[in-house]
């Protein structure tokens, strides 16, 4: 059974694991979940970002099979909060970043509580940092590079209409597609799937997303 090397991750950290099999065609996560409309169109991502606190999660399936792996954003005024759960059935990694004067404190949820890490604080550049490694970041960066790509229609996820863009492309005899389907009101991408040509693939599909009265867990 041929492996390849597919996108998972640590939500914090991009990491990487082998796997093998046939797809068949992907599966089609996010169809359920709730949705908020935001009150007017973003013209972008990165507006939608600076202007609205939102949270966004993601399930993970490999070869049409979902994966132990979730992911969650949630982004307000008042700070930042990442969680994660690796692939095969991988513990909750729970990160805080919470906004305090002019910084911000750093909190992991550890032994059923949470820790504050350091007595100096973050910088707002800091906290754009390490949610820069964030899978939410990874998808969206890649999503926003469609120069190769084409418009290969609109379709539905957790009942928002997205932008569908497809393409194709080889790399050292390694051949795959990748698709990126796009809020039409945020600009976030809603789920990104990567098929191989030997039928191999893993999808990214968000299954919740809420783009206005989001809240941060408290210390």
């Amino acid at each position: 059974m041929k492996k390849f090397v597919s996108f998972c991750f640590l939500f914090a950290i991009l990491s990487a694991f082998a796997c093998g099999g046939n797809c068949g065609g992907c599966k089609n996560n996010g169809t359920g979940g709730t949705e908020d409309e935001p009150a007017a169109e973003y013209g972008s991502r990165r507006e939608f970002e600076e202007n609205s606190d939102f949270s966004v999660t993601y399930a993970v399936s490999d070869n049409g099979i979902d994966v132990p792996a979730t992911a969650v954003l949630t982004k307000t005024a008042g700070g930042v909060y990442i969680a994660s759960t690796s692939g095969g059935g991988g513990s909750l990694s729970e990160t805080l970043y919470l906004k305090n004067g002019e910084g911000y404190d750093h909190y992991l949820y550890l032994g059923g509580k949470w820790v504050k890490q350091n007595a100096e604080q973050y910088s707002l550049a800091d906290v754009d940092k390490a949610v820069g490694f964030s899978i939410f970041a990874y998808v969206n960066n890649r999503a926003d590079n469609r120069g190769d790509m084409e418009n290969a229609g609109t379709e539905q996820v957790i009942g928002r209409n997205c932008d569908k863009y497809s393409g194709s492309f080889s790399y050292m005899g390694t051949n795959w597609t990748e698709s990126y389907l796009i809020d039409q009101l945020t600009g976030v991408c809603l789920k990104f799937s990567i098929e191989y040509a030997d039928g191999t693939c893993t999808e990214y599909a968000c299954t919740e997303f809420k783009t206005s009265g989001a809240v941060l867990p408290v210390p």
